[in-house]
């Protein structure tokens, strides 16, 4: 009875899948007001300005040029005051919470006031402190044993 039951479901999930697969795949959706608006909306706020140019082997390049805003320099004030460094991460990082962050919120992620505490690393530390304390009393044991080998083994030869 059981068999029955699971060859009859098997054999459903197999027409539903062939079922679907042998539809039309649907056409694109022309003449539709939200798909229009949308598209219109995007070629007006994106516009996308086609420069083609050619290198000297007449091959298609696709950049022309590299824009780069360099950060000021340390003793330049701008609109945060004097520029600093910020610990730890990337200064690109840095720019892109500085311009991401609300204003009400940058006190906490831009300019934290204290020292960070990772609990994992604190953790990490101190098992790293303790397998480092083991490894020494390790070595320090077998140091030991082949320096009784060494002395044994010498005895013998006498």
């Amino acid at each position: 009875m059981a068999r029955i039951v699971v060859l009859s479901g098997v054999t459903f999930c197999l027409f539903c899948a062939t079922a679907d697969a042998q539809e039309a795949p649907a056409a694109p959706a022309a003449g539709r007001p939200i798909t229009e608006s949308a598209d219109r909306m995007g070629r007006e706020l994106w516009p996308q300005e086609m420069r083609i140019s050619v290198d000297e082997q007449g091959r298609l390049r696709f950049r022309e040029s590299i824009e780069v805003d360099l950060p000021p320099a340390p003793w330049v004030q701008d609109e945060m005051g004097i520029h600093w460094r910020p610990r730890g991460g990337s200064m690109y990082h840095y720019e892109y919470l500085r311009m991401m962050t609300p204003e009400a919120f940058r006190a906490g992620v831009l300019y934290p006031c204290c020292v960070s505490v990772d609990p994992g690393e604190i953790v990490n530390g101190i098992k790293s402190a303790w397998r480092g304390r083991q490894e020494q009393r390790v070595r320090e044991r077998i140091r030991k044993e082949v320096e009784a080998l060494t002395a044994a083994a010498k005895k013998t030869e006498d």
